[in-house]
């Protein structure tokens, strides 16, 4: 069930501070360094933030879009798995995110940044390109640190409102 974070940033809070524990943390964070709160926007100019709860109402999974008024554009989103593995309620949910940003708010497209060995991120990102949601726009080479001190290629992919479109009329 998508929630706007900002009903639920207690328990958000929780649910990340026990995800940054985890050494896998670093690959949807993409820093160098911990931080220890999540910040919940107010409003939605600058970030649209919402999460996803399971049946029992954990929340499972956060998704945010850092917005590009100027361009029309969602120019990062940001999605924490706080499960151990990707399910299908959290990648509805991300699909629900999507359709939010690009057909009710309007924006012309979204990316992603994606750690190009993210195995925790993988099944979901192979769901995202195998069904043409998301297209590779490329590889940056040995682009970040992580806080494990290794050198990480990025990622970058990308969704235009006209692939989900197409999507949900196939879907």
């Amino acid at each position: 069930m998508l929630e706007l974070a900002y009903l639920n940033a207690g328990f958000l809070k929780q649910e990340y501070m026990q995800y940054i524990k985890k050494a896998e943390s670093k690959f949807g964070l993409i820093e160098f360094y911990s931080t220890y709160d999540i910040q919940i926007d107010p409003n939605d100019w600058n970030c649209i933030q919402y999460v996803s709860k399971d049946l029992n109402g954990r929340v499972i999974a956060y998704f945010g879009a850092s917005i590009n008024r100027g361009f029309n554009i969602v120019s990062e989103l940001v999605v924490l798995n706080f499960t151990d593995y990707p399910n299908t309620v959290w990648v509805l949910d991300f699909i629900k995110f999507l359709d939010i940003l690009l057909i009710e708010k309007n924006f012309r497209k979204a990316v992603l940044y994606t750690i190009a060995d993210n195995r925790y991120f993988s099944k979901c990102e192979q769901f995202l390109l195998k069904h043409n949601l998301f297209r590779e726009v490329g590889v940056m080479k040995n682009h970040c640190v992580l806080n494990d001190g290794q050198v990480y290629d990025m990622k970058i992919l990308e969704i235009e409102k006209k692939n989900l479109k197409k999507w949900k009329v196939k879907g």
